[in-house]
């Protein structure tokens, strides 16, 4: 893992961090739980989700680009999102 994949992952992590406190959760998940099963992410809370990924990477996610394989976990977002922004440069 390189440093900026951690740093992807753990900015991630903080954006769905801030997401749930202003629920009142907490964030307790291992980076590789299904945050879906979790009740983490629902339909609502994905398109938060998004909208702030793409605010903070600077990127845009496509409709397409919104599945469960992309969306399922921590590691999931972060492999995703690695990608997405290696693509850029």
């Amino acid at each position: 893992m390189t440093r900026n994949y951690l740093a992807i992952k753990d900015k991630v992590r903080a954006i769905l961090s801030r997401q749930l406190s202003s629920r009142g959760m907490t964030l307790n998940v291992a980076d590789t739980d299904s945050i879906i099963a979790a009740g983490i992410l629902d339909s609502l809370s994905a398109i938060e989700l998004v909208t702030e990924v793409e605010k903070s990477f600077g990127i845009t996610i496509l409709p397409e680009e919104m599945t469960e394989a992309n969306f399922d976990s921590i590691q999931k977002i972060a492999d995703f999102l690695s990608a997405k922004t290696s693509e850029r440069s």
